[in-house]
């Protein structure tokens, strides 16, 4: 179980890599503060709140 935070955590992040990425290559985006965090979480919701709900709640109350 708690390798499953990290995975969750580093999952987490590399989409958000791969999003700014994607971004970055169509430069049809001139809006710069879609290439945050916040814009991923904005964007992507659902993965967002199903990996942050995983890795910071239910993860560590099924270890507890």
């Amino acid at each position: 179980m708690p390798f499953a935070i990290g995975y969750f955590i580093y999952d987490f992040f590399a989409m958000i890599k791969v999003y700014i990425s994607k971004l970055e290559e169509t430069e049809s985006s001139t809006d710069e503060s879609d290439k945050t965090i916040c814009g991923f979480v904005r964007n992507q919701p659902l993965i967002s709140i199903h990996h942050l709900a995983l890795s910071l709640f239910f993860i560590p109350l099924m270890v507890s």
